[in-house]
């Protein structure tokens, strides 16, 4: 996968709407696309923002909204929500917009869940953070016995009993979001899948896909590596650009500190080129990624790229350079046969 853009969601200035963000992003994948074609096939998928209530001077969508937006304006993509934090939602919310959307989706979504961790947003909803992990639990368990067509009975946190109306076309995909060993064994035991956040560095991803490995009880529908990429021929020019993402890097500083008994995560700047994202010129970039990507069987490579500014012809230059340089020449180290080089964009 190539998630093309900026994080979906975050406005580019105070008159910009969700709606002018989206459909850009829309109309640029198109190109992109027939740019990827001379190399390999083209899956189109839709990459949602995730969210965040509260998150001034942020600017997020709310991300059930998009993907029904995006079903109807882009019918031939997969959705993929990005994160979803989970236990701000009842069950009975959260397992009606499921199946709306897989109604509205003609191609499938992929949900990527996670517990949340602002105190503030939980509060927002009426509950606290220290229930999070209990409430996300039953909010999957109450989900999977809605979506199978089951009569469920209130549990010890939401007061849901009944059956769905209408129920989804096919077993949804849960893949769960996470940032430490702890919540990947819960993955390996309730998930379809695992989504490493990018803001773990490249040492704790490491721990928690082991987790995740360790505690497997079915194959993965989704296993994916994420990372941040700024590639240019002039490393300087390449470190420079994380500087533009400097408000969100700035928001997550003050906004985040991640604590579990496996891993303390707090976000500077300074570390992101060392420890979280994979930058420099194309051949140290694809040498880079080459060990990350072996480690573990992976579905799925998110790359995030960093493109060089707001100019679509410059972008779209340097999306052809990264299709050439980096993503071509790591499908060849990593032998993926010529007919399964596809691109998710």
């Amino acid at each position: 996968m190539l998630d093309t853009g900026a994080r979906l969601g975050m406005l580019t200035g105070p008159d910009d709407t969700f709606r002018a963000v989206v459909d850009r992003q829309l109309a640029r994948r198109a190109e992109l696309a027939g740019i990827w074609s001379r190399y390999g096939a083209v899956d189109p998928t839709y990459f949602g923002s995730g969210h965040h209530w509260m998150s001034h001077p942020q600017q997020f969508a709310d991300p059930w909204t998009v993907l029904g937006y995006v079903a109807a304006a882009w019918p031939e993509a997969h959705l993929n929500s990005n994160f979803i934090q989970l236990p701000l939602f009842s069950p009975i919310d959260v397992a009606e917009k499921v199946v709306t959307l897989d109604r509205l989706a003609l191609r499938g979504v992929t949900y990527v869940v996670g517990l949340g961790w602002r105190p503030e947003e939980f509060a927002a909803a009426g509950t606290d953070v220290r229930y999070r992990v209990g409430r996300f639990t039953e909010i999957v368990e109450t989900c999977r016995a809605l979506w199978a067509g089951e009569d469920v009975k209130p549990g010890k946190h939401f007061q849901v009993s009944g059956r769905l109306g209408a129920l989804p076309r096919e077993e949804p995909t849960l893949v769960f979001g996470v940032q430490s060993p702890k919540a990947a064994e819960r993955a390996g035991r309730l998930a379809d899948g695992l989504h490493v956040s990018w803001v773990m560095d490249h040492e704790s991803n490491s721990r928690i896909n082991a987790a995740y490995q360790a505690a497997l009880v079915r194959e993965p529908r989704y296993w994916a590596l994420a990372k941040f990429l700024s590639v240019d021929e002039d490393p300087a020019r390449a470190e420079s650009r994380l500087d533009r993402m400097s408000t969100m890097f700035d928001w997550y500083a003050s906004a985040t500190t991640w604590t579990s008994a496996d891993v303390t995560t707090a976000i500077t700047r300074e570390q992101e080129s060392e420890k979280r994202t994979i930058t420099g010129t194309a051949k140290s970039v694809v040498d880079q990624l080459v060990p990350f990507a072996r480690e573990f069987p992976y579905t799925d490579l998110v790359l995030t790229w960093l493109a060089p500014g707001t100019d679509d012809a410059e972008n779209r230059d340097h999306f052809a350079y990264l299709c050439e340089s980096v993503v071509a020449p790591l499908f060849d180290e990593l032998g993926v046969p010529a007919d399964q080089r596809t691109l998710k964009i």
